[in-house]
């Protein structure tokens, strides 16, 4: 009996141990991850972004476009809030955009337009650029991206019914056999 309640009790740990290890989905480095600011907010950089230069921040987004220079590569994001987990979440809600410099080459085809990103990078100032159209100027916080975190793709399914609403479709209108 004594075994029984030992191995379930390692069994106990031991998948414990697993769940939580699998909890982890940020693989943040530990000193990058002590230096991140959590107490700064997008809107407080967007409004004055020199107040907080040098202080290194973790946001999220969707990437709007990756560009390519020879100092290496420029991702322009559309914020989205964060979950507790690091992740962006589902929603409609951003502050604005942001610009991060990487020194990486960003393939451009594996961080695509509208693919959800996790970002963590010191803040450098800001630049303004033109939105897609060159009409409008925005001014955008600028990153230097120490590390990029591209959340999968998720698909959603669209369920159909295979219930017909006209409950007259399942009946047979005529009948099975013939009157003789």
């Amino acid at each position: 009996m004594k075994t029984c309640a030992a191995i379930f009790r390692l069994q106990l740990v031991l998948s414990a141990i697993f769940f939580l290890t699998g909890c982890a989905l940020l693989d943040i480095p530990p000193n990058l991850k002590a230096r991140i600011s959590k107490d700064i907010r997008f809107q407080d950089v967007l409004r004055d972004a020199e107040a907080f230069k040098g202080r290194t921040v973790m946001w999220g987004g969707q990437i709007v476009k990756v560009t390519h220079a020879k100092d290496g590569s420029y991702a322009e994001i559309l914020q989205i809030p964060l979950t507790w987990e690091g992740s962006p979440t589902y929603s409609d809600a951003s502050e604005g955009r942001y610009l991060v410099v990487f020194k990486q080459y960003l393939d451009a085809e594996v961080y695509r337009p509208r693919r959800k990103v996790t970002i963590v990078g010191e803040v450098l100032g800001r630049t303004d650029k033109p939105i897609q159209d060159d009409s409008v100027e925005y001014s955008y916080p600028l990153i230097s991206g120490e590390y990029i975190r591209l959340w999968p793709r998720t698909y959603r399914r669209r369920c159909y019914s295979t219930w017909d609403s006209n409950p007259r479709r399942y009946y047979y209108w005529e009948p099975l056999y013939e009157d003789e």
